[in-house]
């Protein structure tokens, strides 16, 4: 897993022309897809997906803009990623990673190759949404769209993820998670900033004063 989280981050650095010896992206958090790939959600809005192979790594959000038509990569944010993915129950089984982007939602299911688009019952599908955290719902799932598009709320139903548009406003936009993603942020810093400092030589003794 260690290799495919260090292909993922410099194949980030690649697609967005960074120098050669740049710092990698910082890692956000990674979610296991089935037994052998990886969803590694990195800093500024990436998510790459790493297969069994160094060299098999996917940017979703160029992949999704590429089904756009589009030449910019889309945003992708905080993504909803049930347990029953990495570990398939009776009770789970079948719920997909659930990826928020600039451009409406999308779905990951583990054995599948591409992302799905999730129909969410709208004129517009193309517009910033998030998965909410509350209300939380046995079978059910909330999704907002930013206040700036409307601020609809979609609650999906099932595991074919039925849309029911509600009555309620969503005023919240996906920067506004970015306190919950802070520790993860600050902690990845500070264990680069120790790594940097351990590989550094030791300073030479000061010269005694002469007598």
């Amino acid at each position: 897993r260690e290799r495919l989280l260090l292909a993922a981050r410099l194949a980030a650095d690649r697609a967005a022309g960074a120098a050669p010896d740049a710092e990698p992206p910082l890692v956000i958090n990674t979610h296991p897809l089935g037994e052998d790939r990886l969803l590694v959600r990195l800093e500024r809005d990436r998510l790459m997906l790493a297969g069994p192979r160094p060299d098999d790594i996917t940017e979703l959000g160029r992949h999704i803009a590429g089904r756009l038509e589009r030449e910019e990569p889309v945003a992708v944010y905080r993504i909803h990623a049930p347990a029953s993915v990495a570990a398939p129950t009776a009770a789970a089984a079948g719920q997909p990673v659930l990826i928020p982007t600039s451009h409406g939602l999308w779905a990951m299911d583990a054995d599948a190759d591409d992302p799905r688009r999730v129909d969410l019952g709208l004129h517009q599908q193309d517009v910033p949404v998030r998965i909410m955290a509350w209300p939380k719902r046995e079978g059910r799932i909330y999704v907002g769209v930013v206040p700036q598009a409307g601020g609809a709320i979609v609650e999906l139903r099932g595991p074919d993820l039925q849309p029911r548009r509600t009555g309620g406003f969503n005023g919240k936009g996906p920067q506004d998670e970015f306190a919950a993603d802070l520790p993860t942020l600050l902690f990845e810093l500070a264990l680069r900033k120790l790594i940097e400092l351990e590989s550094q030589p030791p300073a030479p003794p000061e010269a005694a004063d002469e007598a």
